[in-house]
């Protein structure tokens, strides 16, 4: 490849306007060549490419390793961020994470589509070696830290274990549910329940299948601070931004009534059925409220709200059916399991019981005599807008 006649940043001219208004470099220098661009006749930000893959290899190696490529200029404004520069081509490459494993963010501009093409497969098999292929999606963070400012932390989630459906009678196919939910036109879908009924799982599914089904980690948007959802910010954010799914856990001050002083949910409400539409993006609610009627009726409305799930404790019928799936094949920690929610004597179990009892199993423990938890009979099941 032929070299530019000047390297990166040669002859910038930044006025001190756009210096003010661009918070890096990086991206103060990619839009004072834009502005040059036409006058110059320089076609160069015609076409972009973008890519963001997870790797295991730290940050600053990765990225030296590219600054060291013979087929472009680099500049290093900072040790995250490598910017690259040739005959008809412009690219930013931002690398964030620790020594062992980071996130890595291209973009690159070019004149043509093949010499674009060819500067992102380039920047790929460098990727290659280091690609983790396991991650389901990434969660955006949005939080206010100690100093009152709003901070994003990005954390890549790996694929859990498959839901069981006896773990969520309620829905009857955990997999038909989610698959239904992905395909509705409808944005909605709150999750309510106590501690340990298993939304949290869930939602991971349901974040992992939106990933599946693009066939690369989802985009997901993620706070339950109540500061930052008091501001617009972030719902511009997720509104213009590459986000598939906005979730936020723990959302019991969110979804009360507006007519009790909710002066926050009118904002959801005008992202998944208003005049700023999610445009079949995901919004995912779960609550700890224990009154079905605690939530702000407009949010779950029937075309806005896909489903409103109330998540029950498993009654001991149920509780023994997810048990005995996850101890399939192993009658001694079934035993032992039986045993500990046996000693619970509890007339319903969590989700998360169940599981925290097979996990902690003691065959040795069992004694004779044990008997099953006793049958009970199922309470009424609620799903509220379930299509």
């Amino acid at each position: 490849m032929t070299h530019a006649p000047n390297p990166a940043g040669a002859g910038l001219d930044i006025s001190a306007q756009l210096q003010f208004q661009e918070a890096t470099y990086e991206h103060a220098l990619l839009k004072s060549l834009m502005a040059r661009a036409p006058a110059e006749g320089d076609r160069t930000f015609s076409i972009m490419r973008e890519a963001l893959v997870s790797i295991r290899r730290g940050p600053e190696a990765f990225l030296d390793r590219l600054a060291g490529c013979e087929a472009w200029w680099a500049l290093r404004p900072d040790i995250a961020t490598l910017i690259v520069r040739s005959e008809g081509l412009f690219g930013i490459l931002g690398a964030r994470g620790t020594p062992d494993m980071c996130r890595v963010s291209v973009q690159l501009w070019a004149d043509t589509t093949d010499r674009a093409d060819a500067a992102l497969a380039r920047v790929l098999e460098e990727i290659g070696p280091y690609r983790i292929m396991d991650i389901a999606y990434s969660l955006n963070w949005r939080f206010i830290n100690g100093r009152g400012q709003v901070t994003r932390v990005c954390t890549e989630e790996r694929v859990s274990e498959p839901l069981l459906d006896e773990a969520y009678p309620v829905l009857g196919g955990v997999e038909e549910f989610i698959g239904q939910y992905l395909a509705a036109p409808e944005s909605v879908l709150v999750l309510q329940g106590a501690p340990g009924t298993g939304k949290t799982r869930l939602i991971r599914a349901i974040l992992a299948a939106i990933g599946a089904a693009r066939n690369e980690p989802a985009e997901v948007l993620y706070s339950g601070d109540s500061a930052v959802l008091e501001s617009d910010d972030v719902f511009l954010e997720f509104i213009v931004g590459d986000f598939q799914a906005f979730v936020v856990e723990d959302a019991d001050h969110l979804l009360a009534p507006r007519c009790d002083g909710n002066q926050t949910l009118h904002r959801f409400l005008n992202i998944a059925d208003g005049i700023a539409s999610a445009r079949g993006r995901k919004i995912i609610f779960s609550t700890n409220l224990p009154n079905v009627r605690d939530i702000d009726e407009a949010l779950v409305r029937p075309g806005r709200c896909f489903a409103h799930l109330y998540l029950e404790e498993l009654q001991p019928e149920e509780a023994v059916n997810l048990l005995e799936r996850l101890c399939e094949g192993t009658p001694e920690r079934r035993a032992g399991a039986l045993a500990q929610l046996d000693q619970a004597g509890r007339k319903a179990f969590s989700v998360a019981e169940v599981y925290s009892a097979v996990r902690h199993a003691d065959p040795q423990s069992v004694q004779t005599g044990v008997r099953q938890p006793g049958l009970a009979r199922a309470a009424e099941r609620m799903a509220f807008g379930f299509n």
